[in-house]
């Protein structure tokens, strides 16, 4: 499935198989957009772009849930946020 990444620098696109867990996604996005798992939050909420407490949006915490567990179907947005300055 597709999904689409917004962060703070734009959006990205990443293909994932329909059974993937949050942490495989992690490990994707590391390989792909070069943002260590440690330093990465995800949610499903905009707010959390625009939030001081990222820690907070919990919704994509557990590493082991499916993204199809949690709702993620082809083509919805994922919010990443993360403080480290991206590699081109």
């Amino acid at each position: 499935m597709l999904l689409r990444i917004r962060t703070r620098d734009g959006t990205e696109r990443l293909t994932v198989q329909d059974n993937s867990t949050i942490k495989e996604l992690q490990v994707l996005i590391e390989q792909s957009l070069k943002v260590p798992v440690a330093d990465q939050r995800l949610s499903l909420l905009q707010g959390l772009l625009m939030s001081k407490n990222p820690d907070a949006f919990t919704d994509m915490k557990d590493s082991g849930k499916t993204l199809r567990g949690l709702g993620v179907q082809n083509g919805d947005l994922v919010y990443l946020a993360y403080s480290v300055e991206r590699e081109p």
